[in-house]
């Protein structure tokens, strides 16, 4: 099977913008931004997204059964979904917004 942060890349990308760039921000995170709709400042980034898989998710994501691994992806796009509700992407200075994703709220 292929990494799981690769995997989990693939399964979160819908809940960003098309253009926005992924980078793995360490073994077990991905890193998000994308440009903003600013006219004034047509270069200006959003605040970054840095998703960060604990390693009893991305273990428990290998060993799961298929059906398991489907209800997981869905649970994970729920949730960052409703995670983001809160994130501010044009809040100057702000840190990077940093949500931690475990086994348990992927229902693994």
């Amino acid at each position: 099977m292929a990494d799981a942060i690769e995997v989990f890349h693939k399964v979160v990308a819908p809940c960003f913008p098309q253009d926005a760039d992924f980078t793995r921000a360490a073994d077990n995170a991905i890193a998000i931004c994308w440009k903003l709709n600013d006219p004034t400042r047509p270069n200006r980034r959003s605040r970054p997204v840095v998703l960060v898989f604990s390693d009893d998710l991305t273990l428990g994501y290998v060993d799961a059964a298929p059906p398991a691994r489907q209800l997981a992806e869905s649970e994970l796009q729920s949730l960052i979904g409703d995670l983001l509700l809160a994130y501010e992407p044009a809040a100057p200075r702000d840190p990077a917004y940093v949500l931690y994703l475990d086994k348990q709220q992927a229902k693994l």
